[in-house]
């Protein structure tokens, strides 16, 4: 199986997705926080290698057989650019909303679309740009061993962990959404903290 995570894309001229994160990395201090998208396929891949299933991670695409069924994950085009229009290709998590690629599975052979929750697959469906068969749920990304249920034995430091994502109109967005969830948690006792 070949994984493809393409962080890096030409920017200027042809080939600087490699130059540029070396000198990123020489300019700046490496950042111990990885994104979302970073840390979904960083738990797939610790998947595979817990199941013993061989893989390969973002190889050179012109070292990927046509046959051979490749697993995508987002940032648009820059996931499947530059794969042969024939090699089978599931375009997982990360992937723009179809009206901004509506060519992708013309251009590309994608088997599968997979998205990570219900309100997301309804979302992309409801754009009637592909053919619905293509889209499947993946929830993806959790480390189940990081976020266990805590043992009855052990003690719960809180009961509720939000996770704020709420990038924009903030203001807005925390009064309206976030807010009223603190409000409940607060009415209700619950512990809990955000990130």
């Amino acid at each position: 199986m070949d994984v493809i995570y393409r962080e890096e894309f030409d920017r200027w001229v042809k080939g600087d997705r490699y130059i540029r994160p070396l000198i990123r990395k020489i300019l700046r201090r490496p950042s111990s926080q990885r994104s979302g998208m970073q840390t979904v396929v960083r738990n797939f891949l610790i998947g595979l290698s817990q199941r013993k299933i061989d893989y390969s991670y973002n190889r050179p695409f012109f070292t990927i057989g046509k046959s051979k069924t490749i697993i995508s994950f987002g940032l648009g085009i820059n996931g499947v650019k530059g794969l042969n229009r024939f090699t089978p290709v599931i375009a997982a998590i990360g992937f723009p909303y179809p009206v901004d690629l509506p060519d992708l599975c013309h251009d590309y052979n994608i088997k599968k679309n997979l998205l990570h929750s219900n309100w997301i697959l309804d979302l992309v469906r409801s754009a009637n740009v592909y053919d619905q068969e293509i889209f499947g749920i993946w929830p993806a990304g959790i480390d189940t061993v990081e976020w266990r249920p805590v043992e009855k034995t052990e003690k719960k430091e809180i009961d509720v962990l939000i996770y704020n994502k709420a990038y924009w109109d903030t203001a807005n967005t925390n009064r309206e959404l976030v807010q009223p969830i603190r409000n409940f948690l607060h009415r209700n006792n619950y512990s809990f903290s955000e990130i």
